[in-house]
This record gives C-alpha cells, sequence and structure tokens, in this order.
C-alpha cells in the first residue's frame, strides 16, 4: 500500500520536546473545532517552555496550509514541526474524525489504522470460461481479464474421450498459469498484500495448482460463485472485508501456538513492547478500539508501561502520558514490523489488548 513508506518515515521521526503537531481533518474541514483545539493547547502550554514556541510556529505552519489549500473531497493528515522545518500533508481515503495531537513524534495511529484497513488486495473471480483480476483497496479497478474458454467434459467414451479430456487439462493448465502470470506483473506494479479467488471450483483449484510460493502466502480466501447470477458489486467488499477478518484471526492462533510452546510470541503490553523497542516483532496484532495508556521519559525518551512514578531507566521524574497504541504502532512499524487493528475478541481482551509474533 502506498502508506507503508509514509508511515516508516514518520514512525522514524521522534524527540523528547512535544515539537510534532498532528492534525486530522475530516472534510468538509470544521473550521470552528479547530480554532477552538488550537486555543486550547494554547491557554494550558507554559508559555516559558521551548514546546510553547514549537507549538506557536508548528501553529502558524498548519493555519498558513489550510487558508491555502484549495478544494478536497476526503479527509487529510497534516504533520508539522518548526524544528526540523517539515509540513507534510497526507490525504487520507475517508474521514477518520477531527483531532489535533501534540507530541515528540507525529500521531500515527489514525493513519496506520486506514492504511492496514485499506490494504491492496489482489481478486480473481474466473470460471472457466473468463478470469477478471480486481485490485480492491478504497476503491475497486479491474485490472485485466483472461479468455479461458474451457470447453465442459463430454461422455462419448473410448479413446476420444481420454483424447479430449487430455486436451481439456492442458487448455486447464494454461489458463492458470496465464492468470497467475498477470498477478505476478500486478504485484510488481500495485504490491498488493493479500490475494482472494471467487468463482467456480474448478477455475478456482486451476489457480490455486499454480500459485508460486510468493502468492500461496498471500492467499487469504476462497469463494465459490455462481458468475452468472452474482452480483459483484455487492459481493467484493464482504468478501474482502471476511478475508481480513479470517487473516487476523489465522495471526492470532499463530501466535497462540508459539505463545503455548514458549515459542516466539509476546503477549500483554509490558512484553510486547520489550520486544517491540529490541527489534523483535514481525507482526503485531492490536484491538482497534484500545484505550491503552502508557508513559514517556522527556529526559530519556524512554516508554513505559502502566503506571510509574519514575522512569525504569534514568530514574527522572519527568514523564509524559502517552497513548500507547500509538507508541507500539510506532516502534513496530520503525523496525520494519507490520500492525493489524483487529475488532475486539475475548481471548486478546484477556490477554491486555495486544499481543505479536517475533523475528526471534
Amino acid at each position: 500500500m502506498k502508506y507503508a513508506k509514509i508511515l516508516r518515515h514518520l514512525a522514524d521521526l521522534q524527540g523528547l520536546d512535544r515539537s510534532f503537531l498532528t492534525i486530522y481533518l475530516d472534510h468538509p474541514i470544521d473550521r470552528h473545532w479547530l480554532e477552538h483545539e488550537l486555543n486550547t493547547l494554547h491557554n494550558v502550554l507554559d508559555h516559558s517552555a521551548d514546546e510553547y514556541q514549537h507549538f506557536q510556529e508548528n501553529r502558524r505552519m498548519a493555519v498558513n496550509f489550510l487558508e491555502s489549500t484549495g478544494k478536497r473531497s476526503h479527509g487529510l493528515c497534516l504533520v508539522c514541526c518548526w524544528a526540523l522545518d517539515l509540513r507534510e500533508v497526507y490525504e487520507l481515503p475517508r474521514n477518520v474524525g477531527n483531532l489535533l495531537w501534540l507530541d515528540s513524534s507525529p500521531y500515527i495511529r489514525p493513519l496506520a489504522e486506514v492504511s492496514e484497513e485499506y490494504q491492496n488486495v489482489a481478486l480473481v473471480v474466473a470460471d472457466n470460461n473468463l478470469a477478471r483480476i480486481y485490485l480492491v483497496s478504497a476503491e475497486i479497478k479491474q485490472m485485466g481479464k483472461i479468455a479461458g474458454h474451457i470447453k465442459n467434459h463430454v461422455r462419448v467414451g473410448g479413446w476420444s474421450q481420454q483424447r479430449y479430456e487430455r486436451r481439456r487439462d492442458k487448455a486447464l493448465k494454461h489458463y492458470g498459469r496465464d492468470i497467475v502470470n498477470a498477478l505476478v506483473r500486478l504485484k510488481g506494479e500495485s504490491a498488493y498484500e493479500r490475494l482472494l479467488l471467487a468463482g467456480s471450483q474448478e477455475a478456482i483449484q486451476t489457480v490455486k495448482h499454480e500459485l508460486p510460493q510468493q502468492l500461496v502466502h498471500m492467499l487469504v480466501g476462497e469463494k465459490a460463485l455462481d458468475l452468472r447470477h452474482a452480483d459483484l458489486s455487492e459481493e467484493i467488499y464482504p468478501l474482502v472485508h471476511a478475508a481480513e477478518r479470517q487473516a487476523e484471526m489465522a495471526l492470532w492462533h499463530a501466535i497462540k501456538q508459539q505463545y503455548m510452546r514458549h515459542g516466539l510470541a509476546a503477549m500483554g503490553v509490558a512484553s510486547v513492547l520489550h520486544a517491540a523497542v529490541d527489534g523483535r516483532v514481525e507482526k503485531l496484532l492490536i484491538q482497534r478500539d484500545a484505550e491503552i495508556k502508557g508513559l514517556r521519559c522527556k529526559e530519556c525518551g524512554q516508554l513505559l508501561a502502566g503506571a510509574a512514578a519514575v522512569c525504569s531507566a534514568c530514574g527522572k521524574s519527568n514523564l509524559l502520558a502517552v497513548d500507547m497504541v500509538n507508541e507500539l504502532s510506532e516502534v513496530v512499524i520503525s523496525h520494519g514490523g507490520t500492525v493489524d487493528y483487529c475488532p475486539a475478541f475475548g481471548a486478546l481482551q484477556a490477554v491486555g489488548h495486544v499481543a505479536a509474533l517475533l523475528r526471534y
């Protein structure tokens, strides 16, 4: 997805002072809300502190941009850091809610959630006559067609039937290879994350048989459809969302199996945070609406799970409350890991709303 590099870039931006102002704005912009929130921050900040000057300059950068921007049809994320001479704007595929955040790093949680929600998914819809390949994200794009024209089975008997079936099998094999070659080309062009197959059972099995290993690992779902009667406009997004839930549960079961045999897994905020800071988290699974509190030391940058009076690393008491979901996301993404935000379910809630599959 196009946001992967953006998230990695933003996750790498860190400081000790609250020098980053992150603003999420729905379309259309609620100017009264924005002015009220900016004025509130202005009033509560210590006017003698460095972060007040950072805020004032960041506010100027943000307001100047918003006053000069033209029409748009989606929400946006605006990140300003006067200290780094940085102002970056990212259009979002949908509104995520208005939010103002002042911190020592960009607030990436809403951007990461919408990125994960709109990952590129390749969808093959095929029967023996025709295969259509779609790229599904914030919108559905048909990327190609492959003609099959595979004839039905016959019942003539004897050598003629055997010859016919051999030719038919050969035609099916070529059809499957043509579809897979198109998928490989699309992977190089659009970097999709997941693959879905739908249509007739024979067509699905033909494609699966020809998939190379790199695509086998991306296959997250399949569904038999009678394409003569299916309404694809109504079928595609439910297929994608069902595959997303299936992939999340598959990740949970992989984590659980590793954890039960003391393998490469961590559960709970403290354990996952420890592994994430060490760069050991390969895949993070976290409840989408989780509210997890944490602390960051303004002196040394140490992240702390739960409540504490002093920093466990430097012993100082200059601690800042943080959104631990955002912090975990930043740390994992900055080390090249991935984050899956999933709906609440009992087992994940019971272990503290967060679990991870580890690299080592």
